[in-house]
């Protein structure tokens, strides 16, 4: 068991679903954090995302370009989710765009229907500005497989 979930269960924070999100330093905390930390909680209240949070093992930065200083990491370790100012230097993919951008990501389908999403406007939008650089993802690829779980994680559930 790693030092934050060690630290969780002490403080007794892993009793419910929402619990298991650990924000560190939260008065330095961004208004994006805050946002993140309420989707991820509320995710937590469908059994299917706990089960694939505990078979996560991934850091994701995200640097939101209108506003740098409100970058974050997110570090999925352990059925834990810590949420934590800027960049951390051990996240293992880092996420460069606008905020709508970055809600934008998680509604993307997968596999073949992709193909039709990029053909709509708002997914020509997307592609255009990761083809232009106005948004970058580095360690995709090397992180290929956990960074599908983490979008799947963050896609909302079916009602």
């Amino acid at each position: 068991m790693n030092d934050t979930k060690q630290d969780a269960v002490r403080e007794g924070s892993v009793q419910g679903q929402s619990d298991r999100v650990v924000v560190k330093d939260a008065e330095n905390l961004s208004p994006l954090g805050g946002i993140m930390k309420s989707l991820l909680s509320g995710n937590l209240k469908n059994p299917r995302k706990v089960a694939l949070l505990e078979t996560m093992r991934l850091s994701v930065a995200i640097k939101p370009t209108e506003n740098p200083e409100g970058a974050i990491t997110i570090t999925f370790s352990d059925g834990i989710i810590t949420l934590e100012p800027g960049v951390s230097p051990k996240s293992r993919v880092r996420l460069f765009c606008d905020l709508q951008t970055l809600l934008q990501l998680p509604t993307i389908p997968m596999g073949p229907k992709a193909i039709k999403y990029f053909l709509t406007p708002e997914g020509k939008a997307v592609a255009m500005k990761f083809i232009t650089r106005k948004a970058r993802i580095k360690g995709a690829v090397l992180n290929a497989f956990q960074l599908i779980k983490f979008t799947k994680f963050l896609t909302p559930s079916a009602r």
